[in-house]
């Protein structure tokens, strides 16, 4: 197949120029994904090794979509080394690869988020600052540090204000004790952060000329998706791998750079021209996802923002139908319009999928979710704990993890006592005293029996819990079918439906815990076919595969079901609607009230709303409340700066707008009775 069939002028320039550092300016809906998928096409097409590619990724959703593109395109299979994924799926590879070269245990685990915030709180603990830290908070610093490629020396040597991510902190000293500390954890548990995977990545291209060299002679072409997104050690890696060839295309758009809080460098696109004085630039304008009146009312948005490259999308899509904006009494009343709203589109032949509802904050979704439950709507909510965080997930992971690694403490603490097998406190301190001393894992204490003092009853579930594990450590993983069935035996041998039904008081919860746990082993499966499919596959590598894409979604959550879909803005970036609502649109919420002082901050905020526009296919609803109800007041609230940028003349007031707004204060005031009444039955119950 031609690779350039199908594609207009400007995208055939972004597929076709193949040589040299390449800039792709790519709008919102102007066929990005196309772009890339054609341009990796259009390499092979022309005699470029699949091994000689990689194509780096914000998402495991978004590669896979480019993977399949691409297999489409090309008709062929692919080579194993042909790389489409994430940064972090790529630095793991790399880690896997040279684990001896970036001092690494060759079988090293990945910690989840809530672990290491776990292992900060022991550091923490152990150096008696737990009165004066939140270890959430002192987490946080220690990635941002990671991100900025800072060892914890350098830490312990800055000075207040040198960094913008360290603002508002001055205490660095124990910042660099707690860093220390918390790096010699994950050294004990044989383990990596997710910050890790590219930390140690730079720091093994910088260091060892050899694996650097040995890379840029292997890949001979570097894509990147989303390159707004980048961070300053996602940018580093890009620059260590493109030293030979420099044949590196990053495709993006800066008017989408809204993740400026968790690290991405809102200039990314100046800092690659300035490492690439000979970029050629291409900008695609042409959008084939929404009305050009959705893209009248973005352009006039974004255009306020003063340092973005100028760029005006454009459509050949039929409608003209107005943006609705609507005022309403409180924010009751407006998620019973917009609930009423979605019923009218129902009834007028759309599906519930067809439509997106948007927000600032998580918390918004609560009055929106009682109006559709009301009215009897199917919806479902995009965001909140994820699916691997979950205690009987964690639980499950870790007696994989745990027979893959004995000698991982984390995963041997978790389990130890799930299901419960009378260890108490003073029991585990004196597994850890006797580890700490022999220089031995916990695991191993138990297995040598050299704890003393035990009851027969301890003993003997402590050598039933042993030998199950050795046991299946012995298991040979070769295909999808008995990976599946060795998870099925762990969760049989080792009781974890029994211990889900004997912790859980409330029934309805027990049965999501169960069907959760009894998602696992298909999941997992399905985890293993995505990856090498080698026989006598490492589990590792498969609980690896799995834990960096549940940091993106709940297994569970099956994309096109239909259903009404909640979300923040953040988690709808890349997704589109045929119809949008927009709730919530104040000053204080967007833009939000901590970023209306701060003109960087502000303009993030534009670009978020932006974003928020671009989701529509056809239609926009945009709406605001004058109060926001609360347990003790009622809050006026002025409507969105943001609204006035978008010209009159493609705007209206909603036709039925009258009848909704009196239904919805009805049920405005239903709810606030029902409120009142908890609250008086709460007091009487005190």
């Amino acid at each position: 197949m031609n690779s350039l069939n199908g594609l207009n002028q400007e995208q055939r320039k972004a597929v076709s120029m193949i040589d040299g550092p390449l800039m792709v300016l790519a709008g919102a809906g102007t066929g990005k994904t196309r772009v890339i998928s054609h341009r990796i096409s259009y390499l092979l097409s022309k005699g470029v090794s699949s091994e000689g590619i990689v194509a780096l990724t914000f998402t495991n959703k978004a590669a896979r979509e480019m993977k399949d593109r691409v297999l489409g395109l090309t008709g062929n299979g692919l080579s194993r080394d042909f790389f489409v994924g994430t940064f972090h799926s790529f630095c793991l590879r790399i880690l896997r690869t040279y684990h001896r070269e970036s001092f690494l245990p060759k079988h090293f685990s990945i910690l989840g988020s809530s672990d290491q915030i776990d292992l900060v709180r022991r550091v923490l603990e152990e150096k008696k600052l737990s009165k004066l830290y939140r270890a959430e908070d002192l987490h946080g610093l220690i990635c941002k540090a990671k991100e900025n490629l800072l060892i914890d020396e350098e830490v312990k040597n800055m000075k207040s204000g040198e960094l913008k991510d360290f603002s508002g902190f001055d205490d660095f000293l124990t910042l660099f004790e707690v860093y220390r500390g918390y790096n010699k954890f994950l050294g004990i548990n044989r383990a990596v952060d997710f910050e890790d995977l590219i930390f140690k990545t730079v720091y093994l291209l910088r260091d060892n000329s050899e694996v650097c060299e040995a890379l840029n002679k292997k890949i001979q072409y570097i894509l990147v998706d989303e390159f707004q997104d980048t961070n300053f050690s996602q940018l580093c890696i890009v620059k260590e791998l493109s030293k030979k060839n420099k044949n590196i295309c990053v495709v993006g758009d800066d008017d989408q750079s809204i993740y400026g809080w968790r690290g991405a460098l809102t200039a990314i696109f100046s800092k690659f021209s300035d490492l690439y004085p000979k970029v050629s630039l291409v900008k695609l304008e042409q959008n084939y996802r929404s009305t050009n009146v959705i893209l009248k009312a973005s352009n006039a948005v974004i255009e306020k923002n003063i340092d973005r490259i100028s760029k005006s999308l454009w459509s050949n899509h039929e409608g003209e139908s107005p943006i609705v904006v609507c005022c309403l009494k409180d924010d009751l009343t407006e998620a019973y319009w917009i609930a009423k709203k979605c019923l009218s589109f129902v009834t007028k032949g759309y599906s519930l999928k067809d439509i997106g509802i948007l927000y600032r904050t998580n918390s918004q979704a609560n009055y929106v979710e009682q109006a559709l439950r009301e009215l009897r709507l199917k919806y479902e909510t995009f965001g909140g704990t994820s699916f691997f965080e979950r205690r009987e997930v964690k639980d499950f992971i870790s007696y994989l993890r745990l027979v893959r690694n004995p000698d991982d403490h984390l995963s041997f603490w978790r389990v130890i006592n799930a299901p419960s097998r009378g260890i108490g406190l003073k029991t585990m301190e004196k597994i850890e005293a006797i580890a700490r001393e022999q220089n031995i894992s916990p695991f191993r204490v138990v297995e040598k029996g050299l704890l003393k003092d035990l009851s027969s009853k301890q003993e003997n579930s402590l050598k039933i819990f042993i030998s199950g594990i050795l046991e299946f450590s012995k298991s040979c993983v070769s295909s999808s079918i008995n990976f599946e069935t060795l998870c099925w035996q762990i969760i049989e041998t080792f009781r974890l439906e029994d211990h889900i039904k004997m912790t859980c008081d409330n029934n309805a919860v027990a049965v999501k815990k169960l069907e959760n746990l009894r998602t696992l082993p298909k999941c997992l499966s399905m985890a293993f076919s995505r990856s090498s499919g080698s026989e006598h596959a490492d589990i590792l590598e498969i609980l690896d595969v799995f834990t960096l894409e549940e940091r993106e979604k709940d297994p569970n959550g099956e994309v096109n079901k239909n259903f009404i879909s909640l979300m923040t803005i953040h988690a709808a970036k890349g997704l589109e609607f045929p119809i949008v609502f927009l709730c919530g649109l104040e000053d204080g919420l967007l833009p939000h009230r901590n970023c209306l002082d701060n003109q960087l901050h502000l303009e993030e905020e534009r670009r978020l709303f932006y974003v928020a526009i671009t989701r529509a296919k056809e239609r926009l609803f945009l709406s605001y409340s004058q109060e926001k109800y609360g347990i003790k007041r009622e809050e006026f609230k002025l409507p969105s700066r943001f609204l006035q940028d978008i010209p009159e003349e493609i705007k209206a007031e909603d036709e039925e707008n009258i009848s909704l707004k009196n239904e919805g204060e009805e049920f405005s005031r239903k709810q606030k009775t029902a409120s009142f009444l908890r609250t008086i039955r709460e007091e009487i119950v005190r």
